[in-house]
């Protein structure tokens, strides 16, 4: 009888830790696709500001909401006209419309 309920108990705590797995995955999906990203700078052309290979949280919320101001620093897919393929980048906004 033990070994039953020692069994039953195991496929419980089993079940327990996929849920919480499975939970985890999708709640970190999510928040890396809507909120805010963990990146690391792939150029040194932020340099003395930000150095090459820092590790910086990309939030994206905020330009939802507000515009862009000058000074800004933002993350963003280079342009299909450059040959360049590869990671974002990261620039500051010098100049506005």
């Amino acid at each position: 009888m033990e070994g039953i309920s020692l069994n039953r108990q195991l496929k419980q705590n089993i079940m327990e830790y996929i849920k919480i797995l499975v939970f985890a995955l999708i709640f970190s999906w999510g928040f890396r696709s809507t909120i805010a990203e963990a990146m690391v700078v792939p150029t040194p052309s932020m340099l003395p500001t930000i150095q090459l290979q820092d590790r910086i949280l990309v939030e994206k919320v905020t330009y939802k909401v507000q515009d862009i101001q000058r000074g800004d620093i933002v993350v963003f897919q280079p342009p299909k006209y450059v040959q360049e393929v590869g990671p974002d980048w990261v620039k500051r906004v010098i100049g506005l419309p």
